[in-house]
């Protein structure tokens, strides 16, 4: 499994995603296909996310639809090459998701090998468990396991994040900003 997670989406004096894009563009790998997945966001509408998100991988060769707007989400995940979840709330973001019965077909499309890229939030949702968010419990995900695809628990937008998996690796030295990992087991 391949997955990039970042603490956040925004640097000061940054563009949103632009410390990012060095990382992102490395790993795609002739990647062109993207489901992105907005049900964090809860400060604007699902389609303006997805415009925003789609806008930056872009130039990047990168066709972004958003999960929410096909007829068939789980065909859409099962044919993408990359998944990218993004920030918002983590608590909503795992409500969505687990209702729309989503966590199956990214686990296994990402073990298949699709990229995941996922952001605060979307970085949570990776994890075993999202106990350790920082979030507001707005919603009840009726319960706190995501679809568990690193070993290890995240702080997103903790400016000194824990990084005692050995598999870690900093993707931008003198931030805190991008983890990669290549999973095998």
């Amino acid at each position: 499994m391949e997955l990039l997670l970042l603490s956040n989406s925004t640097l000061p004096g940054k563009a949103w995603l632009e410390h990012a894009l060095p990382v992102i563009s490395g790993q795609l790998n002739g990647r062109r296909s993207a489901v992105f997945i907005p049900f964090a966001g809860v400060t604007q509408t699902w389609d303006d996310y997805t415009a925003k998100t789609a806008a930056v991988f872009a130039p990047l060769g990168v066709s972004v639809t958003g999960i929410h707007s096909v007829a068939d989400p789980i065909a859409a995940i099962e044919t993408a090459d990359v998944v990218i979840v993004g920030g918002g709330n983590t608590f909503q973001l795992l409500k969505e998701c687990r209702t729309r019965g989503l966590l199956a077909p990214v686990v296994d499309v990402v073990r298949r090998g699709a990229l995941y890229i996922g952001w605060s939030a979307g970085a949570n949702l990776a994890c075993p468990t999202i106990r350790t968010t920082n979030d507001m419990p707005i919603v009840d995900p009726q319960g706190l396991t995501p679809w568990g695809c690193s070993r290890c628990r995240l702080t997103p937008t903790s400016p000194t994040p824990c990084r005692k998996d050995t598999r870690a690796k900093p993707a931008n030295s003198g931030s805190a900003s991008c983890w990669w990992w290549r999973r095998s087991w």
